[in-house]
C-alpha cells in the first residue's frame, strides 16, 4: 500500500520553480534522449533527467549525466557535461521562461533553456556549442509558461481522493468479511461500525447548525454531555 502511494505522488507531483507551476516534465524522454550531431560529436541529453546511458557503449561510466558529447574522431570518448547533481533552477532574464543550469568537471557549465511558448507542444530544439565547450539548449515550449501560483495542491488533491477512495474499498473487503465471519454478525450488521455510518448525517447537520446556533441541542441520538 505504500510503495503505491508514493508511487502516485511521485508521477503526479509537477516542477514548481518560485512558487510557479510549469509543465516542464512533459519534455522529459522515458525510454530515449534528444541527439544533436556537431562536426565533431553527437551530443545526447534529457530535460529534468539523467541520459540513459545503457544506450550508448562509451558513457555507461556517466550515471550522473545531464547531457553528454561523444566525439566522432579516431579514437572516440564520451564526456559528461552537465552533471544532473549541479542542476540549478533560474527564470530567464526576460521572465519568459525557465533555465536548467548544470555544471561539469571541467569547470564549464551547460543550459537547457524552455521558453514560454503557449499552445507549442513539440519537442523540437536548438543546440549550440560555443568555444569553450558549454552547451545552450533552448526549447520553445508551453512548458516554460507558468501555470499559477498552485503549487502542486491540484496534484495533491487527487493523491488525497485516490488513497481515500483505496482506504475505503480496504475499509469494507476487511470489515465486512470480519463482521460476518469472525463475529458472526448478519444483515446490514456486516458493515462495520453500522450505527456511526447511520447516525453520521445528523451529527454533520447538527454541526453545521451549532456553527449559526451554539445553543442548539443535538438530536443525533447521542447522549448530551452536561459540566
Amino acid at each position: 500500500m505504500l510503495p503505491f502511494i508514493l508511487y502516485l505522488f511521485s508521477i503526479s507531483q509537477p516542477f514548481v520553480y518560485d512558487k510557479q507551476t510549469y509543465n516542464i516534465e512533459a519534455l522529459t524522454k522515458k525510454d530515449a534522449d534528444y541527439d544533436f550531431t556537431l562536426p565533431d560529436e553527437v551530443v545526447h541529453f534529457n530535460v529534468l533527467s539523467t541520459i540513459h546511458q545503457n544506450l550508448y557503449d562509451l558513457c555507461k561510466d556517466h550515471t550522473n549525466c545531464a547531457l553528454v558529447g561523444v566525439t566522432t574522431d579516431e579514437a572516440p570518448n564520451c564526456f559528461c557535461m552537465a552533471n544532473n547533481a549541479t542542476m540549478k533552477t533560474t527564470k530567464l532574464a526576460d521572465k519568459t521562461g525557465i533555465q536548467l543550469e548544470y555544471e561539469n568537471d571541467m569547470g564549464t557549465n551547460s543550459k537547457i533553456q524552455i521558453v514560454c511558448k503557449k499552445g507549442e507542444k513539440g519537442d523540437t530544439f536548438k543546440l549550440e556549442r560555443s568555444q569553450g565547450f558549454e552547451y545552450l539548449v533552448t526549447f520553445e515550449h508551453e512548458g516554460g509558461c507558468p501555470k499559477g501560483g498552485a503549487g502542486g495542491s491540484d496534484a495533491f488533491g487527487i493523491v488525497f481522493f485516490i488513497i481515500l477512495l483505496v482506504a475505503a474499498v480496504l475499509y469494507f473487503a476487511i470489515g465486512i468479511p470480519v463482521c460476518k465471519c469472525g463475529m458472526k454478525k448478519s444483515g446490514k450488521e456486516i458493515i462495520p461500525f453500522i450505527n456511526f455510518w447511520i447516525a453520521l448525517p445528523g451529527l454533520f447537520i447538527d454541526g453545521v447548525k451549532c456553527m449559526f446556533s451554539p445553543c442548539c441541542k443535538s438530536k443525533s441520538g447521542y447522549a448530551d454531555v452536561e459540566s
